[in-house]
This record gives C-alpha cells, structure tokens and sequence, in this order.
C-alpha cells in the first residue's frame, strides 16, 4: 500500500496529540497527590515555641524519702521525721548502735516502709519509735528485723494517739515486737514471729497494749519459745479490743489480759482433740 505524503502528516499529528494529552494527564496526577499528601502532612508551621512535657519528679514521687538528706538524725536517732506528710523507704535501713532506727515527732505522717527492711543490731533501740502527744500516724508495708537490747530493743514503740500499724513483719527483736500506749490506735494484718528473745526477763511480748480503746486484730504471732515471752498482752489500759487474732507457740501466755482494766477479748479456741473449730464467733481469736 502506498502512503501519500497527506496520510503521513495525519499520522504525525495524531500522535503529537497523544504525547500531548498523556503529559497532561500525568501532570495532573502528580498535581492531585501532591495536593493530598500537603493535606494529610497538615501545616509545617510550630502551633508555638517549644514547652516541656514530662512530669517533675514531685509529679511522680509526692513523697519524701527517708534518708540523710530528707530526714537527718540526731545522736539519739539515725533518722528523724519532724513534719508532716508521706514518707517511704528507698532502700533498707541498718541500725547504729544505740540508737532508733526512725523516730516520728509530728503529727499527720504516713510512712511507707515500701517493700524495705529496718535491719537491727545489738546493742540498738527501737526500729521505729512514736513518742508521746502525737497523732494521725500511719506505719506500713515492710520488714522490721533484730533490733536488739537488754531492755529496749522493740520492733516498733509507740505512745501516740490515733495510730494505725499494718502489713507488716516483725521478727526476732529482743523485747516486743509491737508496743502501743497510746488510745484509740490499730494493729491488724501483721505477722510477728519470735520477738521477746532477750532472755529471763518479764513483760516481752509480741504485742503488748497499754492504753485504752485500742484494736488489736487479725495479727498472726509466733512466738520466741521463751518462758517470759507473751503473744499478745493487754497490760494495762481499759476497753482494748483483741480480736480475731492467731497465736501460736509462746513459752509464756498465749494471751494475756489478767492485769489493768476491762478489756474486750474475742473467745479463744484452741485445738480440740479432733482439731475442729466448733466456735463460730466472728471474734474468735485461736491459740495453739
């Protein structure tokens, strides 16, 4: 077949078209993608200037520590809480001779022993010590261990007022495990075992109450073996409360309250020779 010269140019032309229309529609895609990946990138322009975002450390911690810089000693106490507010541990504490491990003299104070250990010595004083006159105080969560002495030597010794002490253990400290004085304080959910280790000398108990209107519940106490040793012992005072507690293996009384003013005892049962519980008080604290 023969191409005239009028045919060729037709050809040329329709494909100049072509190129043209295909540039065209290539460019507007590239026009309709860049027009939406600007719109899903948003505006480039900062909203502001540059502010911080991470918490402050008193965000994440509103708490104090207990240490020598927070909490300094003096000769008597190798640390010392003087206001009020939250503490905690950070790592365990071991004990100077002679001294009290932490001693509290304000009111309104929670201390959070955190998981750690008060770690005692012989001769020492008292793992954590409340005296007198103070108030609204709240001690918990650790281990107090060894605190050693012929007539100290407590894991805790408190004469405050309004003081809760729980979750915690408290082990071998020569004297008494747990000591109020105080009214109107409570002592549940701790697990005491062999306090009152000091030898042939009267009065050691794992907890001993002297003070009124005070509650003494749901304690597990394991005693040290020795013939003075108590488990729990309502010394003096009037209308303490001791309930549901268990005490087990005390070379002295399991539980006394003989001595001082009227207290509030749940029924005590001991094992039965077919070892049921056949008392369904909700009171009842157990003896073995």
């Amino acid at each position: 077949m023969i191409v005239t010269s009028s045919q060729t140019n037709k050809i040329k032309t329709m494909k100049t078209k072509s190129s043209l229309l295909f540039a065209l529609a290539m460019s507007a895609a590239v026009s309709v993608l860049t027009l939406n990946q600007a719109a899903a990138q948003g505006s480039l322009t900062p909203p502001g200037a540059p502010s911080p975002t991470m918490k402050s450390l008193d965000q994440i911690e509103p708490r104090t520590p207990v240490d020598a810089t927070h909490t300094p000693g003096d000769s008597s106490d190798e640390f010392l809480i003087t206001q009020p507010g939250s503490y905690y541990l950070t790592t365990n504490i071991t004990a100077v001779v002679l001294k009290n491990g932490i001693k509290i003299i304000t009111n309104n104070v929670t201390l959070d022993l955190n998981g750690f250990s008060l770690l005692g010595t012989n001769p020492a004083d008292d793992a954590i010590l409340v005296p007198a006159g103070y108030f609204n105080i709240t001690v918990e969560n650790g281990i107090i261990f060894g605190w050693s002495n012929t007539s100290s030597g407590n894991g805790i010794s408190c004469s405050g007022n309004a003081v809760t002490l729980k979750h915690l253990t408290i082990s071998s400290n020569s004297w008494i495990g747990i000591y109020i004085a105080g009214s109107n304080d409570l002592v549940t959910d701790n697990l005491l075992v062999g306090n009152g280790t000091s030898g042939n000398v009267g009065g050691q108990a794992s907890i001993r109450v002297e003070g009124s209107n005070n509650r003494v519940m749901n304690n597990h106490v394991v005693g040290s073996g020795n013939f003075n040793s108590i488990g729990i012992y309502t010394a003096s005072g009037t209308n303490n409360f001791v309930t549901a507690n268990f005490v087990e293996g005390c070379g002295g009384s399991m539980y006394d309250y003989t001595i001082g003013g009227i207290q509030i005892i749940g029924p005590i049962v001991s094992t039965t020779s077919s070892d049921n519980i056949t008392n369904t008080s909700p009171w009842v604290n157990f003896a073995f």
